[in-house]
Parts: C-alpha cells; sequence; structure tokens
C-alpha cells in the first residue's frame, strides 16, 4: 500500500535527524574549542537538513491524507483500489491505517524525546515531528470515525449485490 510506504519514509528519516543531532552536538563542542571555522560549515549543512525533513515530514503528512481520501472515496463507491469490488477483507485491512498513523506517531514521539531536538537548537526537525505527531494522532482518530460512518454505506453496497457474496 502506498499509505503504509509514506508512513516508512517518516521512520526513514530518523537517522537524518539522528545525524543532524550529531553533526549539532560535534558543532558545540567545535564553537567551545577554537574550531569555529569548521563549525559553521557544518551548521550551514545542518540548517538545510532541517528544512528537508520538515518539508518531508509536511509531504509525507500530505500524502498520507491523499492517499487515506482515495481508499476510502473507493470503499463508500464498493470498489476496490485496484477498481474491482471491495471484499469485506479488503475492507477490514482499511482499519490498518488508524493503527499504523498511531503506532507511527507514538514512535515518532519516542524518538523526538529520546533526542531533544529542541534543547540542541534543532527547531525545524522540532517543529516538524511535533506536527507530524499531532497530524498522526489527530488523523488517526478522524480516519477510524470515518471507517465507522462508512461501515454502514459498505454493508448496504454488499447486500445489493447478492451475486458478490462469493467475495467474503
Amino acid at each position: 500500500m502506498k499509505f503504509v510506504s509514506y508512513l516508512l519514509w517518516s521512520l526513514s528519516s530518523f537517522p537524518t535527524a539522528g545525524l543532524a543531532w550529531v553533526l549539532m552536538w560535534v558543532t558545540d563542542r567545535l564553537y567551545e574549542g577554537s574550531g569555529w571555522f569548521l563549525a559553521v560549515p557544518i551548521r550551514i549543512v545542518i540548517f538545510l537538513m532541517q528544512i528537508g525533513i520538515l518539508f518531508g515530514c509536511l509531504t509525507t503528512a500530505i500524502s498520507i491524507a491523499g492517499v487515506t481520501f482515495v481508499i476510502f472515496r473507493m470503499a463508500v463507491k464498493g470498489q476496490d483500489v485496484d477498481e474491482g469490488r471491495l471484499s469485506v477483507k479488503n475492507y477490514m485491512l482499511l482499519l490498518v491505517i488508524p493503527v499504523a498513523m498511531n503506532i507511527s506517531s507514538l514512535l515518532i514521539g519516542l524518538f523526538h524525546e529520546w533526542l531533544n531536538f529542541n534543547e540542541h537548537g534543532l527547531g525545524f526537525i522540532t517543529l516538524g515531528y511535533v506536527g507530524l505527531v499531532w497530524y498522526l494522532q489527530a488523523g488517526g482518530l478522524i480516519v477510524f470515525l470515518v471507517w465507522l460512518v462508512i461501515l454502514p454505506i459498505f454493508l448496504r453496497n454488499r447486500r445489493s449485490h447478492p451475486q458478490d457474496k462469493g467475495a467474503l
């Protein structure tokens, strides 16, 4: 599913954010010594990394919203994403979306707390991760509520097409 690949991207940003944290630690040590001339270009690289992570989090959020919308729109029509009839099994798999959103928000939140980006001057990473955590938590709840609303529509569509009983 495309949805899961976007969540995996957000989790794969951890090594980049961790590298930014390490580089910030290194530049702090360089500033304490006499290596400020090395610290300045490294800080520029860190700034660019922060901007990249922030835009990556934003892109992930927009992509997840788009994919989720398409999947639920097809569920309302009674169709699978590949234009076939939506089976009960595939419809139940839609519940994976809010579960995955909440699990990934927990992992991102734990990672953010563990490295404490805000304390080390990595504000854009903090902004991106905190925003993504809030987005995934609220989005997971909304997606679950939408799933409950679509359930009767899906069941009605299934009853109106008795020839598809074998798709169970």
